[in-house]
């Protein structure tokens, strides 16, 4: 990552807007986004990203709303 990248332009547009100040440099919060990991913007919270699995009463669900009512369900 370097400078250029267009993502800090984006966070910082974004931060603008808000009307926040980032935590840290954007260059920082793109260097955890890159290994996986979470910024909050507004306060320079770092965590894992959530990953979970669906239960089977999840997986059912899931398969009823896309398959048979032919929603998105994710």
């Amino acid at each position: 990552m370097n400078e250029q990248d267009p993502r800090i332009a984006e966070i910082l547009e974004l931060a603008a807007i808000e009307g926040f100040r980032l935590p840290m440099p954007a260059s920082m919060i793109l260097f955890f986004e890159d290994r996986g990991r979470v910024v909050d913007l507004r306060t320079g919270k770092v965590s894992n990203a959530i990953v979970g699995t669906p239960s089977a009463s999840g997986k059912a669900v899931s398969h009823l709303l896309r398959d048979v009512v032919g929603e998105v369900a994710l």
